[in-house]
C-alpha cells in the first residue's frame, strides 16, 4: 500500500530527484539533534511552505550545517494548465529505466501544498528516472532523462518547465512564448523541429544570430498575408530569452503567410521571400534552408584556424558561390572561398592551412591577402579582394613544409568551381595536419547536438576525420542541465589520484575536452587509467572515477550518458 513516508523498495538502489519543495517551519518542528530529525511529505499534510519559498530550490536552505532539516530530495508540483497553481497529493515514483521501465526503486507523496520532500538518505550516482502520478488517475508523466541529485527546483521552474501534473497537454493548454522567459529548451532539442513532440503548437521555432551558431534572444516575429510586411498582420509572436518562439493559439495560414523577424532593438528586419503554410519552422530552417536569424547585420565573415562553423556535408568541396552570392538571400556573400585537401591523400581535408594571395608567381610581389583555413578544411571571406590584375595563390600547411604555389593567376575567388577534383585537381597542402588539444577558454569545439555524444564515433583513430582523438568527452554542471567549461581532466595510473599522472587535458570553453596526442590507456590489456576531474574554481572538489578504463571515448560510449551519469564537475 502507499505508506506514510518515502519507501525504498530496493535496498541496494536508493533514490534521487532533482528539485525543491517543502519544509514548513525553519527549525523542523522539534528539538531533536539535526542528525536524528526526519521530515517526509505525505498526501494531505499542510505544514510545508506556502509563501514565496514554494517553488524555489529548497536545498538553498535545507542543507547540512544550515538547517536542522536536511533534504535529500524536494520539489513542487504545479497544474499543467496553470503554472501558477499548485497540484496537491500527487505521487512521485523513481524507476531504474525510462518511461517506467526497469525496477520501481521508490516513491514519495506530494503534500496538500504541492510540495514533496524527504530527509531520508539517498544514493543516486547511477541515475534514476522520475515519474509523477496525479491524484485523479491522470496518465503518468515520465521525465525523459535520468537525474543524479535531488534539487528539483534548481532546474524545474528555472531553466526548464516546472514539475507538473493535470489534464492532458492537448486539452486547451495555452502556452505562448514571451520576451525574457527562460522556460523553453536549452539542450540539443533547441533548433530542432518542435512539432516532433509538441503537436499542440501552431507555430514554433528557434532564432539564431547572424553568426548562425549562437541563439538570439527576444526577437519578434510577424506574420503577414503579403510579402515584405504587406497586407494584413495575422499574428505577432515574441521569441523568449532562449531564442525559442512557440504558441498553442490557433493561427490561420490559408494560402500562406509571410514571416518577418525583427531584432530585439527593433532595427534589423529579415523578410522571408516566400510564404509558408506551416508553423513548423525548424522542419525546414536549419535543415534544407538557413536557420532563422536576426540581429545586427554582419558584413564580415572570415575563416579562422580552429573554428568549425563551416560545412562538413556534401557541400564541402563544392563551389561555395553557388549559394554565397548576391540574390540567393544568403547573408554571407563571399569574395573568395574553397576547400583544402591533403597532398598525400586528396580524399581527406587539410585543416588549419593558410592561403596567401600574391601579385606575382611563386610568392613574389605584393601580398594582397591572407586567409586562414578553418578546422573543417574550408576557407572563405566576405572582405573585398581585387582580382583585376590577377592574383597568384599559395597554400601552406605545417610551417615546416614548403608552400604549394598555383602557377597561373586567378581572376576569380570561386576556387572550387574549378578545383573540384574533376575539372582541375583539388587544392592541396603539403605535410601532415597539425594536432589538436582542447584548452581552457577556447570555443572551437561543437556546440550543437554533437556535444555530449561519443566524439570518437567521428574522431576515431584510423577514421576519415582529420582530427583523430585518443581521448574526448563533455563535462556538465552537477545538475546535468548545462555544460561546464574550463574544468581539468587528469588521468592517473592508480585509483584516487595515485600512481603516475599519465596525462592532463584541459576542458574548453564549451565544456568539451579532446586530444590528438597519443595517450597510453593500457591498449585494452587491463592496465587502464583512472580519470579524475576538477572544476575551474579554486575550491572545486575533485571527482575520481573509481574504476579504471581503457576507453578514450568518454561521453556516450556505452558509458557516460548511457549506462551511468554524464561526466560532471562543480
Amino acid at each position: 500500500m502507499r505508506g506514510c513516508r518515502y519507501r525504498v523498495l530496493l535496498s541496494v538502489l536508493l533514490v534521487v530527484l532533482a528539485g525543491c519543495g517543502g519544509g514548513g517551519d525553519d527549525n523542523g518542528g522539534g528539538n531533536a539533534p539535526a542528525e536524528t530529525q526526519e521530515k517526509i511529505s505525505l498526501n494531505g499534510l499542510t505544514i510545508s511552505h506556502t509563501d514565496q519559498r514554494r517553488g524555489q530550490n529548497c536545498m538553498e536552505c535545507h542543507f547540512a550545517g544550515n538547517n536542522p532539516i536536511v533534504y535529500t530530495v524536494a520539489g513542487t508540483v504545479y497544474q499543467l494548465n496553470n503554472f501558477t497553481a499548485l497540484y496537491p497529493n500527487a505521487l512521485i515514483k523513481f524507476y531504474s529505466g525510462p518511461n517506467g521501465a526497469g525496477l520501481l526503486l521508490g516513491e514519495i507523496e506530494v503534500d496538500a501544498n504541492g510540495n514533496f520532500y524527504t530527509t531520508e538518505s539517498m544514493e543516486f550516482s547511477s541515475g534514476v528516472y522520475p515519474a509523477i502520478e496525479g491524484a485523479a488517475g491522470e496518465t503518468p508523466i515520465y521525465m525523459g532523462n535520468f537525474i543524479t541529485h535531488g534539487e528539483c527546483n534548481s532546474c524545474h521552474g528555472a531553466s526548464t518547465l516546472p514539475i507538473y501534473m493535470g489534464q492532458e497537454l492537448v486539452d486547451n493548454v495555452e502556452r505562448v512564448s514571451e520576451h525574457g522567459l527562460t522556460l523553453s529548451h536549452t539542450d540539443d532539442r533547441r533548433g530542432s523541429d518542435c512539432m516532433t513532440c509538441h503537436t499542440g503548437y501552431t507555430i514554433a521555432g528557434t532564432v539564431y544570430d547572424l553568426g548562425l551558431e549562437n541563439f538570439y534572444a527576444d526577437a519578434t516575429l510577424y506574420f503577414y498575408t503579403e510579402p515584405e510586411g504587406g497586407g494584413r498582420l495575422v499574428e505577432t509572436l515574441e521569441a523568449d530569452a532562449n531564442g525559442n518562439f512557440y504558441t498553442t493559439l490557433p493561427v490561420t495560414f490559408d494560402t500562406g503567410l509571410y514571416p518577418v523577424i525583427e531584432s530585439s532593438d527593433g532595427i534589423d528586419h529579415q523578410y522571408m521571400p516566400s510564404s509558408t503554410t506551416t508553423g513548423s519552422c525548424n522542419s525546414c530552417h536549419g535543415i534544407s534552408v538557413l536557420p532563422i536569424y536576426s540581429g545586427e547585420k554582419v558584413h564580415k565573415l572570415i575563416s579562422q584556424h580552429g573554428t568549425t562553423t563551416s560545412h562538413t556535408d556534401e557541400r564541402r568541396g563544392q563551389n561555395c558561390m553557388n549559394c554565397h552570392i548576391q540574390g540567393t538571400g544568403n547573408p554571407y556573400i563571399y569574395s573568395m572561398a574553397g576547400t583544402v585537401y591533403q597532398l598525400n591523400d586528396p580524399t581527406q581535408v587539410y585543416p588549419n592551412a593558410t592561403l596567401n594571395l600574391y601579385s606575382r608567381p611563386d610568392g613574389k610581389g605584393d601580398l594582397a591577402a591572407t586567409i586562414e583555413v578553418d578546422a573543417n578544411g574550408n576557407f572563405f571571406t566576405t572582405e573585398p579582394i581585387d582580382f583585376t590584375a590577377g592574383l597568384y595563390p599559395a597554400i601552406t600547411g605545417n610551417a615546416s613544409d614548403d608552400p604549394i604555389y598555383m602557377p597561373a593567376s586567378t581572376a576569380s575567388g570561386e576556387c572550387n568551381n574549378c578545383h573540384n577534383g574533376v575539372g582541375l585537381t583539388r587544392i592541396v597542402a603539403a605535410g601532415e595536419p597539425v594536432g589538436r588539444v582542447s584548452a581552457h577558454g577556447t570555443t572551437y569545439s561543437h556546440t550543437d547536438g554533437r556535444r555530449g555524444v561519443n566524439c570518437l564515433s567521428c574522431h576515431n583513430i584510423g577514421g576519415s576525420n582529420p582530427y583523430q582523438y585518443s581521448v574526448a568527452g563533455t563535462v556538465y554542471e552537477i545538475n546535468l542541465q548545462k555544460f561546464y567549461p574550463d574544468a581539468t581532466l587528469y588521468l592517473y595510473s592508480g585509483p584516487q589520484g595515485s600512481g603516475d599522472l599519465v596525462a592532463t587535458i584541459e576542458v574548453d570553453g564549451n565544456g568539451n575536452f579532446y586530444t590528438t596526442e597519443l595517450i597510453d590507456l593500457g591498449n585494452g590489456q587491463g592496465t587502464g587509467v583512472y580519470p579524475a576531474i576538477v572544476g575551474r574554481n579554486i575550491d572545486s572538489p575533485i571527482h575520481y572515477m573509481n574504476e579504471r578504463t581503457n576507453e578514450g571515448g568518454c561521453s556516450n560510449s556505452s558509458c557516460h550518458g548511457v549506462t551511468r551519469a554524464p561526466i560532471y564537475a562543480e
